[in-house]
């Protein structure tokens, strides 16, 4: 085996083949940190001309030329080959040491213990400890079983759809009652789900500042989206809305009203004949009320389209379509329209989508790890978890030291520019 460095085909080629490959183990996610100001490179093992590990290694510059390396979501290896995780990460090392490199980071993209949705461990299932033990052996120091969210880094916690050898009735039958009723409940509104082109990525971008502000997340600039779109391409990056045409949904209210006003003129036919029908006595009602509802709706669609105008934009999401996995991203959504069950629209028709291409997860991505009601997501966790998805644990992060001394003066400078800004 020998430790290479890889030119950008080469990586792509076996990237492009790998059965674990990540959206952020990719040349494409390498460029666009470079064009952060970041330094880029290819690294990995061969064995002859044939690579068997290969990995994006991203340099973050900081003081005196020195680099803190990352490797996003880890490598692009098979973990469970101890003899060549170890030989890529001590190649690595010494690799990284001589570019100035003060230490490591990686969050592999490998589940530790097997969870179900409710996050409890499963009864036999795979344990992945082996794996943090090889690296804390090769000198890794493993920052923890952590819980909640880190802005600096991807989320430990995910959840996931298993879409193996199910179709769609499966799947919403699988679902809980309230997230089924929530699908159908937007299936009789006229919503489209419409693909963003990159021109209307505005629509989104807006609509995730509005969120952002409400819940208290930090949002992403319009750069953000549309440098994404561009170097992994729009059929790896899709921005959708859910939208609501007030026009079409007066029409189709117009439609149900006047079917409540036919039904009511036949029963009052049967009165007639029959006076004294409790049974049409209380079909009438219903027609009425069915006839009063309507129109109630009516109006309150006129006053939507007085203050949003025709089209209604209820909820909009990012997604990521990386090999056998869909990764809904980001989300936003109207709060003064979630009678309309936008965000639910939108995953039933992803999740279909998904079905279509074949894909085997469909990846609801983080949630804080805390699973009681006093998490400050824990309403976003029971959205997850109504579609079915099942908790997965991720290894978490790692940092290796590459020298000690640049570690020792980074740190120290660290904690007096901290004392600085405090003071």
């Amino acid at each position: 085996m020998k430790f290479v460095h890889l030119t950008k085909d080469e990586f792509d080629s076996f990237e492009e083949k790998c059965p674990d490959s990540t959206f952020w183990q990719t040349s494409a996610m390498g460029i666009y940190k470079e064009k952060q100001g970041c330094s880029l490179q290819f690294v990995g093992v061969k064995e002859t001309d044939m690579i068997l590990a290969a990995s994006c290694i991203i340099g973050y510059p900081t003081i005196g030329k020195m680099y803190i390396y990352h490797a996003l979501r880890g490598f692009l290896i098979d973990y469970t080959n101890e003899d060549l995780l170890r030989f890529f990460v001590t190649e690595l090392k010494k690799d990284l040491q001589q570019q100035n490199g003060i230490y490591l980071h990686f969050n592999p993209y490998v589940q530790y213990v097997q969870r179900d949705k409710d996050a409890n461990l499963v009864e036999s299932g795979f344990n992945n400890q082996k794996i943090i033990d090889t690296f804390i052996d090769l000198g890794c120091s493993h920052k923890g079983f952590s819980r909640g969210f880190d802005i600096t880094t991807e989320p430990r916690w995910t959840m996931v759809l298993d879409l193996k050898d199910k179709d769609a009735p499966t799947l919403l039958k699988e679902m809980d009652q309230q997230t089924r009723w929530s699908i159908n409940r937007s299936l009789k509104y006229p919503i489209h789900v419409k693909t963003l082109e990159k021109k209307d990525f505005y629509l989104f971008k807006d609509m995730l500042d509005a969120t952002s502000k409400r819940r208290h997340f930090d949002s992403y600039p319009l750069s953000y989206f549309e440098d994404m779109h561009d170097l992994f391409g729009k059929d790896t990056i899709e921005l959708v809305m859910a939208c609501l045409n007030v026009e079409e949904l007066k029409e189709s209210l117009t439609k149900e009203r006047q079917d409540y006003i036919d039904e009511k003129t036949e029963i009052e036919k049967k009165l007639e004949e029959l006076p004294n029908s409790k049974k049409f006595t209380k079909k009438l009602k219903v027609a009425q009320e069915g006839i009063d509802l309507t129109t109630k709706k009516i109006q309150e669609a006129n006053e939507l389209k007085k203050q949003y105008g025709s089209e209604l934009y209820l909820a909009g999401a990012m997604f990521v379509w990386k090999n056998n996995e869909a990764i809904y991203l980001l989300s936003a959504s109207d709060e003064n329209l979630k009678k309309f069950m936008g965000p639910y629209a939108i995953q039933w028709r992803q999740i279909q989508k998904a079905l279509d291409k074949h894909m085997t997860r469909y990846n609801f991505y983080g949630t804080s790890g805390i699973f009681d009601k006093s998490a400050d997501d824990y309403g976003v966790y029971e959205f997850k978890k109504g579609f079915n998805a099942h908790v997965e644990e991720l290894i978490g992060d790692f940092e290796l030291v590459l020298d000690k001394k640049r570690d020792l003066v980074y740190r120290s400078m660290k904690k007096a520019q901290a004392v600085l800004n405090k003071g």
